[in-house]
């Protein structure tokens, strides 16, 4: 009797303990218990047929993969719902949400909740970029929780996703969010928005697939259906839709095999943007900073031209004058000859006084007009410069950037404009200078009661303005009638020598 219930109770024990493990969903994760079970066949339910363009152009239905364990565990849905999942290698959740941002760009949240019986797996989406459709990651959590192990790439027009994490057996739930470019394009008088959800390479079949279309407001829709396949085949009776507010929802009838590529294909009536003008001003701010550059240049090229015009005269405007190169003045009041390169050379070297003249204008003097523009010029050069270089820097500094051709059109009107400004403003301030200093020195008595030593100072400091206006010789007799002896100076005698 004793025995007896001995053997009763051992059985209890080893049934319940059977039970409890075959009842504990943890279990179900370690397939090496389940060996037997690897010929039965998926028991998910009835799959949407899909037309698959085969290379030999031969239609192949799809063989769902084998079960793995048995049984069947409660998961819960992207949505939050409870709901049963069996152990086998499948999507148990696939749900796209697409925001309709504006008349070309997209942004589109993929919640993908998947069965891995493999032991060692990586999770992957893959898309075909369409020509000038760009696509970028902008967030990517697994379980509800970032990940760094995301790398991207495209590769001949396709773009990659790839988790590069091992996923043991398991049941993994990834959010995955993406900016579309280019994705609405223009159809006839409308737009159109057609756009791959799973994708062509996502190798699970799915049980629940459905998405989620928002829609900015002064939207009308004149027609949307779901695509399947490379084919684009429409299957009529195989989802659910439902608008709202102009938001549209699907919901699959069937389960999805793999490689379904699931599309919507929405035709919009008309698209009228409801941008802020905040926003509108974003769009088109490279445009903005292009032609905001542009005004600066214009402005300020007319308000120095104003002030060349209207400058007020000083009685000797040897102060202005003395901005320039010798031999940019020479340009502008005449031609410079190989003996005025000489002279004032010459003249330079006997008052240790470094040139501005390049000894090689000596060599080339086909140079000679591009050295005085750029000399006469260079404070506007460096100025407009400066506008041009800072509005580049600003519109990097606020993430936008010129394009090259609004760069090189800026520079060029930049040209342009000193071109301009030198010959209705500086060439006639020059002359008007020049003139006037030449006309102090002949017509005014400057020399009257100075030393000798002031005269030789009066002597060099102006002798090569009157060098400049071919007035040399009258300024050194000038300068003799007041007893002061010029023949002794250095300069005269290495000009004599040269000539």
């Amino acid at each position: 009797m004793f025995k007896k219930i001995l053997t009763i109770c051992a059985l209890i024990i080893i049934s319940t303990v059977a039970v409890a493990k075959s009842s504990n969903p943890e279990d179900l994760l370690n397939i090496t218990n389940y060996q037997k079970n690897q010929n039965k066949p998926y028991q998910g339910g009835t799959f949407v047929y899909i037309d698959l363009p085969q290379e030999n152009k031969t239609k192949t239905e799809f063989n769902p993969i084998p079960l793995l364990p048995t049984g069947t565990y409660i998961i819960k849905t992207p949505f939050g719902h409870k709901t049963e999942a069996a152990f086998v290698p499948h999507t148990t959740d696939f749900v796209s949400i697409i925001h309709i941002l504006n008349d070309t760009d997209i942004m589109m949240q993929q919640t993908i909740q998947f069965v891995n019986t493999k032991g060692k797996a990586t999770f992957s989406r893959i898309f075909d970029l369409p020509d000038n459709v760009q696509i970028s990651l902008i967030e990517s959590k697994r379980d509800n929780k970032s990940i760094d192990t995301i790398s991207v790439s495209q590769v001949d027009q396709k773009w990659i996703l790839k988790d590069n994490a091992i996923l043991s057996s398991g049941i993994y739930s990834y959010t995955i969010s993406y900016l579309i470019k280019g994705a609405i394009q223009p159809h006839g008088n409308g737009k159109q928005i057609r756009i791959s959800l799973s994708g062509s390479h996502w190798n699970l079949p799915t049980e629940r697939f459905s998405a989620i279309i928002l829609f900015p407001t002064n939207v009308s829709i004149k027609s949307h259906t779901l695509l399947f396949g490379t084919n684009n085949v429409q299957i009529k009776d195989g989802f659910t839709s439902k608008t709202d507010n102009k938001n549209i929802t699907y919901h699959l009838s069937h389960p999805l095999p793999a490689y379904a590529d699931v599309k919507i294909d929405i035709l919009l009536d008309k698209f009228v943007s409801t941008k802020s003008f905040i926003e509108k001003l974003s769009q088109y701010f490279n445009h903005f900073l292009f032609f905001l550059c542009l005004g600066v240049l214009i402005i300020y090229a007319f308000l120095t031209r104003l002030y060349l015009s209207h400058h007020k005269e000083k009685y000797i405007p040897i102060k202005e004058l003395s901005y320039y190169s010798y031999i940019s003045l020479r340009f502008v009041m005449g031609s410079v000859s190989n003996y005025f390169l000489e002279a004032i050379i010459c003249y330079l070297k006997s008052i240790k006084k470094e040139t501005k003249t390049p000894k090689f204008l000596l060599l080339y003097p086909s140079f000679i007009s591009i050295f005085a523009f750029i000399n006469i010029m260079r404070k506007y050069l460096l100025t407009m410069g400066l506008i041009i270089g800072l509005t580049i820097f600003q519109a990097t500094n606020i993430g936008f950037t010129l394009t090259m051709a609004e760069t090189i059109s800026l520079v060029i009107i930049m040209i342009i404009l000193n071109i301009w400004l030198y010959y209705t403003g500086e060439k006639k301030y020059i002359k008007n200078k020049m003139n006037k200093l030449i006309k102090i020195l002949f017509e005014s008595d400057i020399t009257f009661g100075a030393s000798l030593s002031s005269l030789k100072a009066l002597y060099l400091r102006f002798y090569p303005y009157t060098l400049i206006m071919k007035k040399e010789t009258e300024w050194t007799k000038l300068m003799n009638n007041h007893k002061l002896n010029t023949s002794s100076y250095h300069f005269q005698e290495e000009k004599n020598e040269t000539n």
